[in-house]
């Protein structure tokens, strides 16, 4: 019977081989695992991120879209609730349509149609435009029959060259029942804007498609002709929209230009749109094969310099080897500041050296990484201040506080407040006498003391258009005393001007500069209005009577209304002027502020 020998018990190895092949081994094995998990926790990081950003790029640019939109249709939607709109004279109807038309220039035309599908009331800002009966268009349908907001298809208008979409809202008389459909053409010019400003590498690209999956807007270029593409065959377009999810996963596939890409696409909830994001993956994972590469590189260069070490200098030392194993297995582990303390003059004590160096280059490379992440961390905490700061510039610190807890639309009713318009009188002759520079220096210097002046009084500056300047009083934060503060604002503000005539450094003036100041109290609607540019702003018949005070008024004097002057009478001087005649008011009593009781 045969017995089966093992070959490999014959051969003969030295405990020197031994010793040096095992602490090769166990060193290679330490730093490759070490490295690897590294290279890997790198990896899924970059990826990570990579796949964050896509995400955060997407949404933002369809949360900017959806604002715009929103805001255009509640706009509309106030003016629908107009009670009794649709029973309104025309000439009523076309006043309260081209209100809304200045508010933004986005609409085109704005048309009051009544039961049977007629337009009763045509606005537009280039002009008149003719509209015919449109009892049978599918918009008209939905908005009356249905009594809902409707939004039209995306097109292209031949005459201006832009994309427009057309926006129906139901118009309800006193007994609450669809008397009509208030219409708005709407061109959509800030999708380029918006897909612009989204910055997607330095290949890669943003579009957006609507509810047909037809593209409607994408980056391009001032050369590029304007054109919409149905792309719903695409299968990725079927891949993405079929995903049910408030945020899109960012997923890769072979893309618009028929490259593969790292994708995410965000809802535009209001319209039904979508906003897709692309970057190839080509330029996306170019990050992460650098560092793959340079972190291999690394190793392998470690790996090596151990090798070549270990088998020039290992000796046959029981201890020393002991504690080269145990630090290994240390790094290993995960405890890359971990170092062996061999004191030996020898080939040992050379090898103890060169395992510490290769283990503070693994530490470095490990807090590189880390500190890079920290830098990166910053710069997004600076960025974030910074945004904070600049809405700061811009909305009421309340309004701001709010808008970033909530991004919906914000629109308060103020019982009671009151409100300054001032306009420098004689600006258009005075613009003709002075340099464009100089003019705007006066400006400056006039409205910078008006801001102090706002702040010193607690009042709320609302905006500046050219030379008139708006402020209010009781908002955001409501107060009993704001018709007091705003009468001695306009009271300091007179003041002003009379200072600047005194010490003004332009000989031009010849000192007789002065203003019309208008001062009324009631109540209001403020809110933020607009997407890529906010502004705080006021609504109501109060700011258009505040309004009609100044431009009734006369230069160098303060008028007020009589729901003014019951505020003030007990504290201040007013000097019945009379009853005049305001624009769409009729006969008002008036007064004039002259100062405060002694």
């Amino acid at each position: 019977m045969a017995i089966w020998k093992n070959p490999f018990r014959s051969i003969r190895v030295s405990i020197a081989n031994q010793l040096r092949y095992g602490l090769v081994l166990l060193v290679a094995v330490s730093l490759l695992s070490t490295g690897g998990i590294l290279i890997y926790s790198s990896f899924r990081t970059q990826l990570k991120q990579s796949n964050r950003l896509q995400q955060a790029r997407s949404q933002t640019a369809a949360e900017q879209i959806n604002a715009y939109m929103d805001d255009l249709q509640r706009k509309l939607g106030y003016l629908a609730r107009v009670r009794g709109l649709s029973s309104l004279p025309v000439e009523t109807q076309q006043t309260l349509i081209e209100g809304l038309i200045r508010h933004n220039d986005a609409y085109e035309v704005v048309a009051i149609v009544n039961r049977q599908g007629e337009p009763v009331a045509v606005v537009s800002p280039y002009g008149e435009v003719k509209m015919g009966n449109l009892a049978s268009s599918p918009l008209f349908i939905r908005a009356f029959k249905r009594s809902e907001d409707s939004v039209d298809t995306v097109s292209i208008d031949p005459k201006i060259q832009r994309l427009v979409t057309t926006i129906a809202v139901p118009i309800r008389n006193e007994k609450d029942e669809v008397d009509g459909v208030l219409l708005a053409k709407v061109n959509l010019r800030f999708l380029d804007f918006v897909l612009s400003q989204t910055e997607v590498g330095a290949t890669g690209y943003t579009y957006a498609i609507d509810n047909r999956n037809v593209l409607i807007a994408k980056q391009r270029s001032a050369n590029e002709p304007l054109a919409l593409q149905d792309i719903s065959d695409r299968p990725f377009i079927k891949a993405l929209t079929d995903l049910d999810t408030d945020l899109q996963p960012v997923t890769v596939y072979r893309g618009l230009k028929d490259e593969e890409v790292l994708g995410a696409i965000a809802p535009v909830r209001s319209v039904g749109w979508a906003v897709i994001v692309e970057l190839p993956t080509a330029e996306a994972y170019a990050p992460i094969r650098n560092l793959i590469w340079t972190m291999a590189g690394a190793l392998t260069l470690a790996t090596g310099v151990t090798v070549g070490v270990g088998f020039l200098f290992a000796r046959r030392i029981v201890k020393p080897l002991q504690q080269l194993t145990a630090a290994a297995e240390q790094i290993r582990s995960g405890n890359l500041d971990t170092h062996v303390e061999i004191q030996a003059q020898n080939e040992l004590g050379v090898l103890a050296t060169t395992f510490n160096q290769m283990s503070s280059e693994l530490s470095e490379l490990y807090h590189s990484l880390e500190q890079k992440v920290a830098e990166r961390t910053a710069e997004l905490q600076h960025e974030k201040e910074r945004s904070e700061q600049l809405l700061l510039n811009i909305l009421p610190e309340a309004i701001a506080n709010r808008l970033k807890l909530d991004p919906t639309s914000i629109a308060d009713s103020f019982a009671e407040v009151s409100i300054i318009f001032a306009d420098i009188v004689g600006f258009t002759d005075m613009s003709s006498r002075i340099s464009p520079v100089d003019l705007v220096g006066v400006l400056n210097q006039i409205f910078s003391v008006f801001d102090r002046l706002a702040d010193q009084h607690g009042l709320e500056k609302i905006k500046t258009i050219g030379d008139a300047y708006m402020v209010v009083g009781g908002l955001p934060t409501p107060r009993d005393d704001h018709a007091e503060a705003i009468a001695d604002m306009a009271l300091d503000m007179l003041k002003a001007i009379d200072d600047f005539n005194m010490n003004s450094n332009f000989p031009e003036l010849s000192g007789n500069l002065s203003m019309r100041i208008g001062i009324n109290t009631g109540a209001v609607v403020a809110g933020v209005i607009g997407v890529n540019k906010f502004i705080y702003d006021l609504w109501g018949d109060t700011v258009n009577i505040a309004s009609r005070m100044e431009s009734h008024g006369l230069a160098g004097n303060i008028q007020v209304t009589e729901a003014t002057y019951l505020r003030l009478k007990d504290k201040y001087q007013l000097e019945e002027r009379g009853a005049i005649a305001i624009k769409g008011r009729g006969e008002m009593l008036t007064f004039w502020l002259k100062g405060r009781k002694d």
